[in-house]
């Protein structure tokens, strides 16, 4: 019996909304006011959907 093996966090599907969302409402956050958007003159909703769909990518592989 391996005795570190045990689940850090419940398998509630809240667990999983509450990350979800504190994940992309940060990642709208940082889109908004960071100083140096991911591409080089952009407008902020347009960094965070190029953020979000490259973190969705991330989750598939």
């Amino acid at each position: 019996m391996l005795l570190g093996c045990r689940k850090r966090y419940s398998a509630h599907p809240f667990n999983d909304f509450l990350s979800f969302f504190i994940f992309y409402s940060s990642l709208f956050f940082y889109s908004l006011l960071s100083p140096f958007p991911f591409p080089p003159h952009s407008t902020p909703v347009t960094s965070f959907f190029i953020l979000f769909y490259f973190s969705l990518l991330l989750l598939l592989f």
